[in-house]
């Protein structure tokens, strides 16, 4: 939102890689073109090569940055997401920015047998109007890996707290 004008200016390609030097640079994801709550967003280093990212209508994207090859790995409609440290599992949050309309999910997903998990199927719009609130600080889920556990952002019992569960539970 530019301060002067009230304008919304939206980039159209969100991800760039350059060099430490700065000499050179390319765009990752010139595919989806990102505009507001569309297109490619939130994206991660998955390993050293990788650089993943969502795009919020199909999914989990990767991006070999060595071959320039690209892959779509979980195929459904995401907001967050990250891997974990072996590359084979992923945690997302579906979506918090429909969450007036429907409760948003936390959910897992295995890579290499393409068995997905709801951790969480219901978790009910935050209170206080957080859900709205689409500032610096917003609560959504924004599930990740923390060693044997994925942490994420709760809204159950009308309360906003840290979760944990044991992945354990979801392997």
């Amino acid at each position: 939102m530019h301060p002067a004008t009230g304008q919304l200016l939206h980039h159209h390609i969100r991800t760039f890689v350059m060099d430490r030097s700065g000499s050179t640079h390319h765009p990752i994801n010139t595919g989806f073109t990102s505009r507001p709550y569309r297109g490619a967003c939130h994206e991660w280093w998955a390993n050293t090569d990788v650089i993943a990212f969502i795009d919020y209508e199909t999914g989990v994207h990767e991006v070999d940055l060595s071959t320039g090859s690209s892959e779509h790995v979980w195929k459904e409609p995401l907001c967050h997401a990250h891997s974990d440290p072996s590359h084979r599992y992923y945690v997302a949050d579906q979506s918090p920015y429909t969450w007036a309309d429907k409760p948003c999910q936390v959910l897992f997903f295995d890579r290499k047998t393409g068995r997905r998990v709801e951790i969480a199927s219901g978790l009910p719009q935050p209170p206080g109007g957080y859900a709205n609130l689409r500032s610096r600080y917003h609560v959504d889920p924004h599930p990740q890996f923390a060693g044997d556990h994925v942490v994420w952002t709760s809204t159950v019992n009308d309360r906003i707290t840290v979760a944990l569960t044991p992945m354990s539970e979801l392997l």
